[in-house]
């Protein structure tokens, strides 16, 4: 039983795993951050296929696989990079601090200089991943009302 993502797999309908060549990717990235990842986070890097999970809403959003996490022009010690629009022109960040579950910031790339905290977009990483990928679910069952069966069918 997952602790932070448990809700948006139910959701789904299905049955997360754990990869152990992702948590041995989790494990280098961390010594070459530096840092632990949050634990919302690198439970959810630690699901077999969540990076692809993420990738598949359709939208073209492209989200950081964890052996690039850290490498991006927006991160430093306190924020982590996660997810980039498909433009280019905002990137999803967390919060690198004390809490298990961080809070996911955007920015918009332009406004980096002078806003690189961006606004807040979710409380919690967790919120974030629920949200955005119930939101995906939803949306295809209204554009496909008569192929899509159940939300099983969108992801």
């Amino acid at each position: 039983m997952l602790k932070y993502h448990q809700s948006i797999f139910d959701f789904l309908e299905q049955m997360p795993s754990y990869s152990d060549a992702v948590a041995t990717l989790i494990d280098q990235r961390e010594q070459e951050l530096g840092f632990m990842l949050p634990a919302a986070v690198r439970e959810w890097y630690s699901i077999d296929g969540s990076h692809k999970l993420l990738a598949r809403d359709g939208t073209g959003q492209y989200p950081i696989p964890v052996e690039q996490l850290g490498t991006t022009p927006y991160d430093n010690p306190s924020w982590l990079a996660i997810m980039y629009e498909n433009q280019g022109v905002a990137v999803w960040k967390v919060v690198i601090g004390d809490s298990d579950d961080p809070p996911v910031h955007m920015v918009y790339v332009d406004d980096y200089p002078d806003n690189p905290d961006g606004e807040l977009y979710a409380d919690h990483f967790s919120t974030f991943i629920h949200i955005y990928l119930r939101c995906y679910a939803l949306i295809q069952l209204l554009h496909h009302p008569y192929t899509m069966q159940s939300v099983e069918d969108c992801i």
